[in-house]
């Protein structure tokens, strides 16, 4: 089975050849290849380099393309940040009032901003790893934009005290999303990642996740899926009293951080006879300062809880970071090849 065939078998809730392991990251890798962050938003070919040879050295499923946060907010006129070592931001909102709604580009994003850089890079990658390795883009989800091109502060405000102002924000934020969802697709992404960090339980209530993001979101992964594709929705931070609502939005698979105090074998037996869950591994405590020996064993108990019946991807349960040890994603990826037929037996 190849690295597509194995991850999209997983994602339609059957049982490939062995669990599939993916990392959703690029920083470690870019790291690797002894190259700083912002190169490689100016120099595409180091980029791909840093990627292709970290799925060389580990042998994972796939890889990540170039993009994340605050892409689309760019495109729609914010000016983005860069630095050295950390994924681009935007510090300063665009969004000050109601007024400002009417100076957005909401059409045509694709040819704006770092968008024709990130697609050429996601078109060229895809050229070099080919059919049986599925490159994920990460899009963004409605609400997060909204939230980055408005300012977090005023923002949460807005929740409070001018709620169709924020619903109109959200509604030019659904339409520069899917815009450049169908541009990723086009250039070559078989999995769309929808990040939603700002729809937790740390953030906002369940009632204003309902009003705010669950429609969006919904609608999204639907007009998406429509191009025949695979959504990934980080569910980053804790996403207690609202997991149901993210389930109920349809994506294929659901990177999970954080749900209440429920372990993997609850959230498995709740959710994972809906979705393909994907996830498990601490990224910090474990990955990024744990041992080899204790990554290996938390891969394993995250197999053991998750992997049965199929429908599930190992992965840490965020972003990997960028000193996060070689050694320890290692061992991550040997821990899915240890057990490599379904069903799984551990006798």
């Amino acid at each position: 089975m190849s690295s597509y065939e194995r991850v999209m078998v997983a994602a339609m809730m059957q049982e490939p050849d062995r669990v599939p392991v993916l990392t959703f990251s690029n920083h470690m890798q870019i790291k690797l290849a002894g190259y700083k962050f912002s190169e490689c938003l100016e120099e595409g070919n180091k980029f791909i380099e840093a990627q292709v040879k970290a799925l060389n050295r580990f042998g994972y499923d796939g890889v990540t393309t170039i993009g994340g946060a605050g892409t689309i907010s760019e495109a729609l006129g914010a000016e983005l940040i860069i630095s050295e070592h950390e994924s681009p931001s935007i510090t300063k909102p665009l969004i000050y009032d109601r007024h400002n709604l009417d100076n957005l580009l909401s059409t045509d994003i694709k040819n704006r901003g770092r968008i024709p850089f990130y697609l050429d890079v996601t078109q060229k990658l895809k050229q070099i790893v080919g059919p049986k390795i599925p490159i994920v883009a990460s899009i963004s989800s409605p609400f997060y934009e909204a939230c980055i091109l408005r300012g977090i502060g005023e923002f949460l405000k807005d929740l409070l005290w001018d709620p169709p102002f924020i619903k109109d924000l959200a509604k030019i934020s659904l339409e520069a999303c899917i815009e450049y969802g169908r541009a990723c697709i086009e250039a070559g992404a078989d999995i769309l990642a929808i990040p939603c960090p700002c729809g937790s339980r740390s953030m906002i209530s369940r009632e204003h996740y309902q009003e705010f993001v669950h429609l969006n979101n919904e609608r999204l992964i639907t007009t998406l899926q429509k191009e025949d594709i695979k959504i990934m929705f980080y569910a980053s931070g804790d996403w207690g009293g609202r997991f149901d609502l993210a389930v109920e939005a349809g994506a294929d698979i659901y990177q999970i951080d954080k749900i209440d105090d429920m372990n993997l074998s609850e959230i498995k037996k709740i959710y994972g006879q809906e979705v393909c869950l994907m996830g498990g591994v601490p990224t910090i405590s474990t990955l990024l300062k744990g041992t080899p020996e204790a990554v290996y064993q938390e891969a394993l108990d995250c197999i053991k809880k998750c992997g049965p019946g199929g429908g599930y991807i190992l992965a840490g349960d965020g972003s990997l970071a960028p000193d996060t040890p070689a050694e320890n994603l290692e061992a991550m990826v040997q821990a899915a090849r240890d057990h490599v037929h379904y069903p799984l037996d551990f006798n």
